[in-house]
């Protein structure tokens, strides 16, 4: 049934958006448009998903190795160069006990997939970052951040009048007066003069 089928798609989506956030991927490196029809149209048109069947037969895609299965199957069926399979496969391995988990339908057919995962990804939000989302941020802002200032907030003046020019580091300061390029007005912080006139064009 349709109804069926966009309350999967919906609860995939909301599954896709809480796990890419966790874990910082695009919702595409984490799973593919494609591949969220795909999975959609297979667990909507199974028996288990119909309200209407008796059948205890459960889903194809409603284990764990199945929807493995199912996911790859899914990559090859659609080509997509951009999508390498076995990177694909190997970053939502991870994730198959909650993906599994958004599938399987909870209670009466109003109120499955999509509601349950829409609080669920809604709980998630409101939830404290998990140790392993920290230790990626300050991993990352470790990485990033500089090791040590960027200017050592010294001042380089102009000869004339004593302007500001610019900032710079202390390196580069000593390394005008050493040259007999400048003189130094002030120690802490390093402030330097210019002993030539400098061309206004360079600023």
């Amino acid at each position: 049934e349709s109804g069926n089928l966009w309350r999967i798609v919906a609860s995939l989506c909301a599954w896709r958006n809480t796990v890419a956030e966790e874990v910082d991927v695009s919702l595409q490196a984490l799973l593919p448009d494609f591949v969220v029809a795909r999975l959609a149209s297979k667990v909507s048109s199974s028996p288990s998903m119909s309200s209407s069947s008796c059948s205890a037969e459960p889903s194809l895609v409603l284990t764990r190795a199945a929807l493995a299965e199912e996911l790859a199957r899914s990559v090859d069926a659609y080509s997509d160069p951009y999508v390498d399979k076995v990177v694909f496969m190997r970053n939502i391995s991870p994730h198959l006990v909650t993906l599994l988990a958004a599938l399987q339908p909870s209670g009466s057919g109003e109120t499955a997939n999509g509601a349950t995962a829409a609080a669920a990804a809604a709980r998630a939000r409101a939830s404290p970052p998990s140790e392993k989302t920290r230790a990626k941020k300050e991993q990352f802002v470790k990485r990033f951040s500089r090791k040590s200032p960027a200017y050592d907030n010294c001042k380089m003046l102009s000869k004339a009048k004593g302007e500001l020019l610019c900032f710079c580091d202390a390196r580069k300061a000593n390394w005008y007066i050493s040259k007999k390029l400048a003189k130094k007005v002030s120690e802490d912080p390093i402030v330097i003069q210019l002993l030539f006139e400098h061309n206004e064009s360079d600023q």
